[in-house]
């Protein structure tokens, strides 16, 4: 990986939607080879974005942000009798903070990759001034974190040494 592992910025007069990712990172992610593939996006918390390419599954066939995306198109209730029957606003927004997108191959060597989130999701991640500020990404088992500027500054105040990964047992 590469020792600044910030996204390059791709601006166009007219549209700022798209953000091209290096060589560096997109050897990491190992999506898909077609020149156009469709991606989830996921916003955790405002500023924090992880993206997969759809097709990138785990070994059981289970897509990573399986246990998110069935709150995307969570049921609704003919009749609600009871207030503990109405989802939190965190189940009812989600919506606004799973989506899909598509991401194209810029070279037949596959040395650069635009992802086309659309104006109003690269507004939330910071790209929505006259002054971009820079996005941060890091590839980490073919996810795709991108983080705002605020948000990255965020995050270097938390401590990370308490952090233990799900699957280790103590």
């Amino acid at each position: 990986m590469s020792d600044a592992p910030t996204v390059f910025v791709l601006r166009q007069s007219s549209n700022l939607y798209r953000i091209r990712l290096s060589q560096d990172i997109l050897q990491e992610l190992q999506w898909p080879e077609e020149e156009e593939f469709e991606c989830l996006g996921f916003f955790r918390v405002p500023g924090e974005l992880l993206c997969a390419a759809q097709s990138n599954t785990n070994d059981d066939g289970s897509h990573p942000f399986d246990p998110i995306l069935r709150f995307r198109n969570h049921s609704q209730q003919k009749n609600v009798h009871v207030l503990a029957d109405i989802p939190p606003a965190s189940v009812l927004t989600a919506p606004f903070r799973i989506f899909n997108f598509k991401s194209k191959w810029t070279t037949d060597s596959r040395t650069q990759l635009d992802l086309q989130l659309g104006t109003e999701m690269t507004k939330r991640l910071g790209w929505g001034s006259e002054v971009i500020q820079p996005i941060y990404a890091r590839a980490w088992s073919r996810l795709l974190l991108l983080v705002s500027a605020s948000r990255f500054v965020e995050v270097q105040n938390q401590d990370f040494t308490s952090w233990t990964p799900h699957d280790v047992l103590p």
